[in-house]
């Protein structure tokens, strides 16, 4: 089984690192890189104690784990599995990608114009982008909503016993 934990490095970054926040997103990165691997080594001795005194487990025996996944630049969550981040490190990888889990945007069943602008919403929102540009995008999309087909602002749902 796994599970996910989310943190914010800010508040280290801000004693260990001041103006962090003027560094290249690559950079920044690194930094939340090392404050996690420290972590994950720091949490992972701590399960072998706990495995020994607690669970009566030999410390080579237990598969309780923690490792570090990814850096997040940004973060949106909804609900319980309902999120959205804006991915800058990926397994120490240096990425630039968007990470959707449980939204709207996603689903096949949600129009495929509101899929893209919902998309694109999400990334200006989690890149940081004026609200006023955001605004004027939505705006724009909305204004224009008359002129799309059918096809492309209809919801995806299927019709069964179209006979009766």
């Amino acid at each position: 089984m796994t599970d996910s934990i989310f943190f914010s490095a800010v508040p280290i970054l801000d004693k260990r690192k001041p103006g962090w926040e003027d560094k290249t997103q690559n950079e920044i990165a690194g930094y939340v890189n090392e404050i996690a691997e420290e972590v994950q080594d720091y949490l992972n001795q701590f399960y072998d104690i706990f495995s020994e005194r607690i669970l009566n487990v030999p410390k080579d025996k237990h598969r309780l784990e923690i490792k570090k996944e990814y850096v997040a630049k940004a973060g949106l969550w909804i609900a319980k599995k309902r999120y959205a981040q804006w991915i800058i490190s990926d397994n120490g990888v240096p990425v630039d990608k968007l990470d959707v889990k449980g939204l709207d945007i996603k689903r096949s069943s949600f129009p495929k114009s509101f899929q893209k602008i919902m998309s694109n919403v999400l990334i200006d929102i989690l890149k940081g982008k004026d609200e006023l540009e955001i605004t004027d995008m939505v705006m724009d999309f909305k204004n224009n909503l008359s002129k799309l087909s059918v096809v492309d602002i209809a919801k995806n749902s299927s019709v069964k016993n179209l006979s009766k």
